[in-house]
């Protein structure tokens, strides 16, 4: 406001001072003299120079008053550019009645190809702070004494501003900040200092149209410190901003402030951001359309408070608290939201380089190779926590959400406080790091998860279902999604239970090799578990394991080898043994059986399997008692469970001990004599069916 009031002393003092005196000075004064004294009155009031270079000529016709051509106001004294105004012609019309009874009262102010530069400095100065030589108390003296040219001027009355093609420039150099408005034309008209001011505006920022109306109900109160009502509306990118309220200025120069109800519709979220200079966006198709906001507002200098938040993203509406500081090097944002059910599928499309999900692929596309720009997160720092009721995904979705996320110099955290997801819950940390090379850290729990869901979404992985708990504490970094995997460092562990190994059937492995390696399984084979449970450590984007235990009806197995995260391959053995006991869950692990060795190798979308020969005859050969003891333990031991069972799983397994030992009874005699004949010929023979 003092800048502009300033403005307006610059010019009005010419009109004082040349029709102080009455309608015949205008003609007799000279121009240079005019010059001089309002440059000298100007340097009083503003501590700034004005300098003339133009004509100062009286005018009666269509208005009586003053023209001033090629006039400039000086800059500070540290800014980049000469001056902060120039103007190409700026005119002084007064009523003609009131001046004959010695008043002076401005009817129009016009300025013409007027050019504001506004500058910042490093440290936070404006450049059109205006210090005075005049203090206001020395102005106040000399008016009480009757002394200068602004006898007579007991009232104003009113006036109308017009501001004619006119520039705005702004250069801020302590946030970099910087924009140009051109075509800029403005009418300001007030009837009388305690009456409403109203501003009609028109311009072009970025090449985009803007709109201006203001309504400001007593100006007088806002000049003097107090707070005004004011009606805003502003049209820009296609977007409209609207605020009711009250606004305050100070004596002291402080920025003004604001409260009241804002709203703000943006139809077309790129046309906008375009206009700010911000670049396209690179969002999934669809997304990112268009905004909407309501709430009250309170803002304070460099700070925006927002309670009672609505905030609308393309349909999608989430409420709360928000603020906005942008007093620091970065824009600081603060806020607590709520929502009921969110729909984030639609943003989380398109290519990450996970290549197809499931079986269906194979796994060779690997991960995405394309660099990862984080530069985003250096753009703001922020502390937001959200709830809401639901949320959905690109697979599955999670319920109950109480998440946090913190944005500080470039990495942002997210702390997930709860969480449930795939019919469990979830806990834990994620860490993204955007300050130099692109890090990730994650330390997450999770329980009670329905597996294949959880797997087929979060890696592409559909060979396991049942229900699990899990652990990671895991570290990366790479420049893209592919390097990151390939350099994973940490542990976890994990603990299934009540599920299935899908697209094997360990147990028709141990019954009958012949059927599972020579491509009579199929894909809907299974693997039946009561626990499965491990732990695992991870260099360089490989995890390793050797503690696998699988616990299954008449079924168990030890497992051991790596899985390559990096390379989306797996490298693994295991050993499943039919043994004598139905009990699955809380069973013997130990419990001695049939042992044949199977390796799991390929792509982890669809692996291949085949059998361990050499485990296989290491095991025959050490203790091939075990194999007759297991099948006669199956058949006719377990309290009867042959009985309830039936003659087929005696009968499956007697055929592996006949198959694995190249012949053989079925008939549940397991100790009688063997054949002298070659006892390992005989088990490759009945492993290959041959």
């Amino acid at each position: 406001m003092k800048l502009i009031k300033y403005l307006l002393i610059a010019f009005a003092v010419l009109l004082v001072v040349a029709i102080g005196g009455g309608v015949a000075a205008l003609f007799l004064i000279p121009a240079d003299k005019l010059a001089a004294i309002a440059s000298e009155e100007v340097r009083k009031s503003t501590g700034r120079e004005l300098t003339i270079a133009g004509e100062v000529s009286p005018s009666l016709y269509p208005v009586l008053g003053a023209t001033v051509s090629k006039a400039a106001l000086s800059n500070a004294d540290w800014a980049s550019k000469e001056n902060l105004i120039t103007i190409g012609e700026a005119s002084v019309g007064v009523r003609v009645a009131p001046l004959l009874s010695g008043r002076i009262e401005i009817e129009e102010i016009r300025l013409t190809d007027a050019t504001v530069a506004l500058e910042v400095a490093s440290d936070g100065r404006p450049n059109w702070a205006i210090e005075p030589e005049e203090t206001a108390s020395e102005a106040r003296e000399a008016g009480e004494h009757g002394g200068g040219d602004g006898d007579g001027l007991e009232r104003l009355g009113r006036v109308r501003l017009v501001l004619e093609n006119a520039a705005i420039t702004y250069d801020n150099r302590a946030t970099g900040a910087s924009f140009a408005t051109r075509d800029l034309s403005l009418a300001a008209t007030l009837e009388d200092p305690n009456d409403p001011l109203q501003i009609e505006g028109s311009g072009v920022f970025n090449d985009q149209d803007v709109r201006l109306s203001l309504n400001l109900a007593t100006p007088a109160k806002l000049v003097a410190g107090e707070a005004a009502q004011a009606d805003l509306s502003v049209g820009f990118g296609g977007a409209q901003l609207a605020f009711k309220g009250v606004v305050e200025t100070t004596e002291k120069g402080d920025p003004p402030s604001a409260k009241g109800e804002i709203s703000a519709s943006v139809p077309d979220i790129p046309a906008l951001l375009a206009a700010l200079g911000a670049g396209p966006v690179n969002a999934p198709e669809g997304t990112l359309k268009s905004a909407a906001l309501d709430g009250q507002l309170a803002f304070n200098g460099a700070r925006a408070a927002l309670s009672g938040l609505a905030l609308t993203l393309d349909g999608q509406t989430v409420s709360g608290d928000a603020t906005v500081d942008v007093a620091g090097a970065r824009p600081m944002i603060t806020a607590a939201l709520m929502a009921d059910d969110l729909d984030l599928s639609p943003y989380m499309r398109g290519d990450t380089g996970g290549g197809s999900g499931g079986g269906s692929g194979g796994g060779s596309q690997g991960w995405s190779t394309e660099p990862i720009d984080l530069t985003g997160l250096k753009a703001a720092d922020a502390d937001v926590s959200i709830r809401a009721q639901s949320i959905k995904l690109d697979k599955g979705a999670v319920r109950d959400a109480d998440l946090r996320a913190r944005l500080r110099d470039g990495v942002l955290t997210i702390t997930i406080n709860k969480l449930q997801m795939f019919d469990g819950g979830a806990a834990g940390s994620l860490r993204i790091d955007g300050s130099g090379v692109p890090a990730v850290a994650a330390n997450l729990k999770v329980d009670s998860v329905h597996l294949l869901t959880l797997l087929a979404s979060l890696a592409d992985f559909d060979r396991l279902e049942g229900i699990g708990a899990a652990s990671v504490d895991v570290t990366g970094q790479g420049a893209s999604v592919d390097g990151i995997m390939n350099s994973l460092d940490g542990s976890g562990s994990v603990k299934l239970t009540d599920g299935a190994i899908l697209g094997i059937n360990l147990a028709a492995m141990a019954r009958n090799a012949a059927d599972a390696f020579l491509g009579r399984s199929s894909e809907s084979q299974k693997t039946d578990f009561a626990e499965i449970s491990a732990s695992f450590a991870i260099k360089d984007g490989v995890a390793t394991n050797n503690d696998m235990i699988f616990l299954g009806p008449l079924l168990r197995a030890n497992g051991a080898g790596s899985i390559d995260i990096g390379g989306r391959t797996l490298n693994y053995r295991v050993t499943p043994r039919a043994v004598a006991s139905l009990k699955g869950q809380g069973g013997d692990a130990s419990l001695a059986g049939v042992a044949v060795p199977v390796m799991i190798t390929g792509p982890w979308s669809k692996p291949k399997y085949a059998p361990d020969l050499a485990g296989a005859i290491g095991g025959i050969i050490t203790d091939p008692a075990s194999l007759a003891g297991t099948a006669l333990g199956v058949t006719q031991g377990a309290g009867g469970v042959a009985k309830d069972v039936g003659t087929s799983v005696g009968g499956a397994l007697g055929g592996a001990v006949e198959g694995l030992l190249g012949g053989g009874s079925t008939s549940g005699d397991a100790t009688q004599e063997k054949p002298a004949s070659d006892p390992i010929g005989g088990a490759l023979k009945g492993i290959f069916g041959r």
